[in-house]
């Protein structure tokens, strides 16, 4: 009885074998079956390189892309540090250095003018320097005006000279004291001057001693200032090619 089921199992596998075989075509000799396999594993082959030559490209892409994330790592840095630059060049600008002596200037002249003012109100209390915000441009202030701020291009001559006088005393007072100037020379200017202003000039002029410990030197024609000057260098003038020099003293 085994043997008459296993005798119908191998008889259901054949036909099942014959039903489901492959067709061979009349030309499909075994040779032309081998030259058909041989070209299918030279296919085989060939598809093998390909892989072999993109697996090769996969691992390059891989390294590169490994190598582009590190070069974008710094390359991030680097624009931060750039910003960090830019940032400093808007404010102080760049290796001319020109908007950091702007940024320098404008701190000398506040304190320039702190000093000025000092001298200022000794010789006129009705006039006040101020500077503009991030500029060096300077403004006189007149409080007979309401306090009304002008570039000092626009004061009058007399005015000119009291505020070009502060200024050139402020100047002085920064110098550091082992290069202070003791000797001020002031040539000309006085002659814009109403009789008023001048007295209050001279009387300034003569106290600057005792308010700031320098002597004065005056260059001028004007007759009024002889009077008031005890040591006086005149110059006499003889010939177009000759002078005489004398020392007077009251």
């Amino acid at each position: 009885q085994l043997l008459k089921g296993a005798l119908e199992a191998v008889k259901t596998q054949q036909q099942k074998h014959w039903l489901e075989k492959p067709t061979i075509e009349e030309d499909e000799t075994p040779e032309r079956l081998i030259e058909l396999l041989n070209e299918i594993e030279a296919e085989i082959s060939k598809n093998n390189e390909r892989i072999f030559i993109i697996n090769n490209q996969i691992s390059e892409n891989e390294n590169q892309r490994k190598r582009f994330c590190e070069l974008k790592k710094k390359m991030d840095l680097l624009n931060v540090e750039r910003q960090q630059w830019a940032h400093l060049c808007r404010l102080f600008g760049d290796a001319e250095g020109k908007s950091f002596r702007k940024i320098a200037q404008c701190y000398v002249l506040r304190e320039l003018l702190v000093h000025a003012n000092s001298y200022l109100k000794y010789l006129s209390k009705r006039y006040e320097l101020h500077c503009q915000n991030d500029s060096l441009t300077i403004l006189v202030s007149d409080s007979y005006f309401g306090g009304i701020a002008r570039p000092v291009d626009l004061v009058s001559g007399g005015e000119s000279f009291v505020v070009s006088l502060a200024l050139a005393l402020g100047l002085s007072s920064l110098n550091h004291n082992s290069f202070a100037t003791d000797i001020l020379f002031i040539d000309e200017g006085f002659g814009t001057l109403d009789a008023d202003t001048l007295e209050i000039v001279m009387d300034t002029l003569s106290r600057l001693r005792d308010i700031g410990g320098r002597r004065v030197g005056i260059i001028s024609h004007v007759e009024q200032l002889r009077e008031r000057i005890a040591a006086k260098i005149s110059v006499e003038r003889i010939t177009n090619n000759s002078s005489r020099v004398r020392m007077e003293v009251s």
